[in-house]
């Protein structure tokens, strides 16, 4: 390009001249082409980009609220209104020991069926906060839960009696992948008992890699964090505070 004005400015001899005009004639649009085929190429691959993280994102929500609305379903299975949840009813208040063995055998049975016919879940268990004690449970569990400490994610217990927990490690001690949980509180004899069920989903969660430059928000109905695989989103916060300080 410096040669070409340097032709410009010189003599102006025709052989320069034409040397010049023919330069500019094909540099030019070259220049325009490669210009407009590059920001065409990059726009194209954005939006390409773009619709994949979308497209991820939405089959991550849907399975998310799927696995969610699955637990809902399982835990009212094991309520009060259950056939499940009648025999532990009857186990917990009968002073019959072998009535109370027949509802113990029922109980784990159902329990047992609900799991083999649910792969997705990991533990199922009935949990009494005040002991710390689990009931019937499908597989081993840790020696240190506590439904109360457990990472909160969705909070329906005021209006529906259910709570949300995770993403978190499994409570189950031959299985430590990463799960949701729900606790549905029921009543027995005045006394609280949970429903705790807890579900995999170590695929949703794998989206963030804070490496990258990815990062991974889960934001409940209220607009608080309930997860984040980044260090600059607090899990717990306000969504739109944070998003005012990235700002």
């Amino acid at each position: 390009m410096k040669s070409l004005l340097q032709m410009l400015k010189g003599p102006r001899s025709l052989k320069r001249k034409l040397i010049a005009v023919l330069l500019s004639s094909t540099l030019i649009p070259l220049a325009l082409i490669g210009a407009i085929s590059y920001y065409t190429i990059y726009s194209i691959l954005d939006h390409k980009i773009e619709d994949g993280v979308r497209s991820t994102l939405s089959q991550k929500k849907q399975s998310l609220e799927t696995s969610l609305h699955h637990l809902q379903y399982v835990s009212q299975q094991l309520s009060l209104d259950g056939s499940v949840g009648q025999n532990l009813s009857v186990y917990l208040t009968t002073s019959d020991l072998y009535e109370k063995k027949l509802m113990r055998d029922e109980v784990i049975n159902e329990i047992n069926l609900i799991s083999f016919s649910n792969p997705n879940l990991s533990m199922v268990c009935y949990y009494m906060p005040g002991p710390k004690k689990i009931l019937f449970s499908n597989y081993c569990p840790t020696s240190n839960l506590d439904i109360h400490s457990l990472p909160m994610f969705e909070d329906y217990s005021a209006d529906r009696g259910f709570t949300y927990y995770g993403p978190y490690d499994s409570q189950n001690y031959q299985n430590r992948r990463m799960v949701v949980s729900v606790a549905r509180s029921v009543l027995m004899e005045g006394e609280p008992i949970y429903i705790y069920i807890e579900t995999e989903v170590e695929d949703i969660f794998d989206g963030g890699d804070p490496k990258n430059g990815a990062s991974l928000l889960i934001v409940d109905h209220s607009g608080r964090i309930a997860y984040s695989s980044s260090a600059s989103f607090q899990a717990g916060s306000s969504y739109a505070a944070n998003s005012g300080q990235q700002d």
